[in-house]
């Protein structure tokens, strides 16, 4: 839906009339689309049959669609004006497909793919022959699309070089580091474009830090990548069963479809793998101002570094005037998505999963962007601290809301006049399973909003209870920016021009060693803490992860002074993860739907974590389990302790100033898999023989969540053997 949207009108995102009035059109199949998603736990792949059946064959605008024997999808646009012939292959995968920490995926197969076919090309065309004008592979968030344009005459080319791509690529391990450099210098130029540090910002406040939209490819994620991780990405998402053709010129169907069954019958169907949980989970609402000054503006195809005047070496040394007219600063101001994720809802739904809220991949992103210098952006902070909201001031008159109705009306069927351009909306909405009918009524749904419909969306989804601001800019905005987030209770958060939190603390008006005191004082004193010698917890969880969920439990034992087992199952996906921790050796074993890894006893790196987690009340127990303790300061209510051992572990412990229970353990280390960042939240605390312990629990581990309700036996008889792996 996402693509949908950004192909309808290229780059109104920057229009807030234009995006307010496309939403307007669209907000009927959100409606659909969500009713639909709590009938089914499952995305179902649209039906090619059902929505042929429901195409009026004589509408010009809609396509022929037809299904190959292998599976593939083929919509034709036949259109006798065209004098080349485009195809389109569109495979659903895209960067959201990525791998945690294997980020830029996705691109590098785009890349080695138009690498290729620029080399096949080379070796079959004559050097002068311009008949094969374009071939362009490009990854976006949901799909990764190959287009290939060329004279009629060239058709038995075309098709040979893309079903090279399709199923038969050649991956040369003597190309990866070229091919590895081409995308990490796109990567290194766009990060220093405010653009990106927008676009980028805005996924991960409206849609959450773990979200597929969110995760960017950076030097570190490509440096790690292998040509196997290439060639395991291609063998799993390139399948017929998984993509569609789109095909555009002055053929027919009779004489299109023999070559097309001749030339991917080698093609052949498997299992599509689950694409990653597309839940949306904002971060809090707030002012994010990003701290990067000396970030580049694009405009008009030339660069502007923010915050500077750039001489031109002309003779009259004049100032370049689109330094005047853009300089500076770039505002954005956020809307929430559509069908935000309740989580918490969640808690109170787990003995009954089928009403829980199925999450969608349909979350869209409305980014009003404001361009101003330093004194406009002053005149800007002083309107907002009066209520006085940006969007709504930008909403035409009755009057001449017509006319920008018109030119927008307009505009989308110009964009579906042409065949190409229709092609590529029709193969994006059939992706998320929007029939094309609906895309060619898009300009009759324009012109049936009203002003006060376009209003009405704009106070619904930007209006100032749902504001979040987005500033890139100098670190000198930190403070008219923070009296701004005090007049309106706006949270202030900072971040580097890395997108890495700059995390600042209130100074801490207690001791670190006060603060235990009341921690221990809180949970139950000490002599409850100290008859408490063995603990077994057993926890009914549900694992949100891929766009699913899955009931499971989590059995943990600990015994003191360090000793743990811990076993989690998932029976749904045959899941089944183990530790053993004898209190000096540690083990994990993993099964994941049938295939099991050979048990392996963790560095000593890992050893560490095992030991802390074996620890009942790890806050009161650092030294024993090889852990020191700084206190940074307190934050959003919460005294934050950093916790590190000799091998380079760090957990980061929050402690609630309320109530001065454990809230919240962040880690992030290394693992076989990868890197790993994992946040446990403990919620809900009862006292059990004499002790408050949480009785929700809440892990996350990259683009998963586990919520438990946890059930406690307090110092049964636990034999040593049974932290011994098994």
């Amino acid at each position: 839906m996402i693509q949908f949207l950004i192909n309808v009108v290229p780059r109104c995102i920057n229009n807030i009339v234009c995006c307010i009035l496309i939403l307007c059109a669209l907000q009927q199949v959100f409606s659909n689309t969500l009713s639909a998603q709590k009938r089914t736990k499952t995305k179902a792949k649209p039906s090619t049959e059902a929505v042929s059946a429901t195409a009026p064959a004589e509408n010009p605008l809609l396509p022929q669609l037809f299904t190959l024997k292998n599976g593939l999808r083929v919509l034709l646009f036949e259109d006798p004006n065209e004098r080349t012939t485009t195809m389109r292959l569109q495979v659903e995968s895209g960067t959201a497909a990525d791998m945690q920490d294997r980020e830029g995926t996705a691109q590098l197969v785009a890349t080695w793919l138009q690498f290729n076919a620029a080399t096949g090309i080379a070796e079959v065309v004559p050097p002068l022959d311009t008949a094969i004008t374009r071939f362009q592979a490009s990854a976006d968030a949901d799909a990764l699309t190959i287009t290939l344009e060329g004279a009629s005459a060239r058709f038995p080319t075309l098709l040979t070089i893309l079903t090279e791509a399709a199923f038969a690529p050649v991956f040369l391990r003597s190309d990866m580091e070229t091919l590895r450099e081409r995308v990490l210098q796109r990567v290194r130029t766009e990060q220093n474009t405010v653009d990106y540090l927008v676009s980028a910002m805005s996924a991960r406040v409206l849609l959450g830090e773990s979200h597929p939209y969110s995760r960017r490819a950076s030097e570190t994620s490509l440096q790690a990548l292998t040509i196997d991780d290439v060639k395991d990405f291609h063998a799993l998402y390139f399948l017929p069963n998984n993509a569609s053709l789109a095909v555009v010129g002055n053929v027919s169907k009779k004489e299109l479809q023999p070559l097309l069954e001749r030339a991917f019958k080698g093609w052949k169907q498997a299992v599509v793998p689950r694409l990653p949980d597309f839940t949306p989970r904002p971060l809090p609402q707030g002012i994010y101002l990003v701290e990067a000054p000396k970030a580049e503006y694009i405009h008009a195809g030339k660069r502007v570094v923010a915050g500077n005047h750039i001489e031109l070496s002309t003779s009259e040394q004049r100032k370049d005037s689109l330094t005047q007219q853009h300089p500076a600063i770039v505002f954005a101001s956020l809307g929430a998505p559509i069908g935000a994720f309740d989580e918490e809802a969640m808690l109170h739904a787990l003995p009954a999963p089928e009403e829980q809220h199925i999450p969608n991949k349909f979350a869209t992103l409305l980014v009003p962007t404001f361009v101003a210098s330093s004194a406009n952006f002053d005149k800007f902070l002083s309107r907002l601290s009066r209520n006085d909201h940006p969007v709504q001031a930008q909403m035409p008159s009755d009057s001449l809301f017509p006319a920008r109705q018109l030119g927008y009306t307009q505009h989308t069927q110009r964009l579906l006049d042409s065949s190409r351009t229709r092609a590529v909306l029709v193969q994006n909405s059939l992706m998320n399973g929007i029939k094309p009918e609906y895309v060619i009524a898009t300009p009759d749904r324009i012109k049936a909003v009203a002003a006060s419909d376009m209003r009405e969306a704009a106070q619904k989804y930007l209006g100032t209870e749902r504001l979040t601001m987005i500033v890139i800019g100098s670190p000198d905005l930190l403070n008219p920016l923070v009296s701004l987030g005090v007049a309106q209770s706006r949270v202030m958060f900072r971040f580097s021009e890395n997108l890495e939190p700059i995390l600042t603390f209130e100074k801490a008006d207690l001791t670190l060693q006060e603060i235990m005191a009341r921690h221990l004082v809180a949970i139950g004193g000490t002599t409850a803490v100290a008859s408490l010698q063995s603990l077994v917890s057993t926890s009914e969880l549900q694992l949100s992860a891929m766009g699913q969920k899955f009931p499971g439990t989590i059995i943990t034992k600990q015994k003191l002074p360090n000793k743990i087992t811990r076993i989690l199952e998932i029976p749904a996906t045959q899941m089944l993860q183990a530790l053993w921790c004898d209190g000096t050796k540690a083990y994990d074993k993993i099964e994941m739907m049938g295939n099991e890894q050979p048990m392996q006893q963790r560095q000593a790196k890992e050893t560490e974590s095992a030991l802390f987690d074996a620890q009942i009340f790890p806050l009161l127990n650092l030294q024993s389990c090889g852990f020191t303790a700084e206190l940074l300061g307190k934050r959003e209510g919460q005294f934050i302790i950093k916790t590190s051992a000799a091998n380079g572990t760090i957990k980061t412990l929050m402690v609630d100033e309320t109530t001065y229970f454990l809230s919240k353990i962040e880690e992030t280390r290394q693992t076989p898999q990868g890197i790993v960042k994992s946040v446990q939240e403990f919620r809900d605390y009862e006292k059990v023989s004499g002790v408050q312990l949480p009785s929700v629990i809440v892990l996350r581990t990259g683009p998963g969540t586990l919520i438990g309700k946890t059930k406690y036996q307090v110092n049964p008889a636990l034999k040593d053997e049974e932290f011994l792996p098994k």
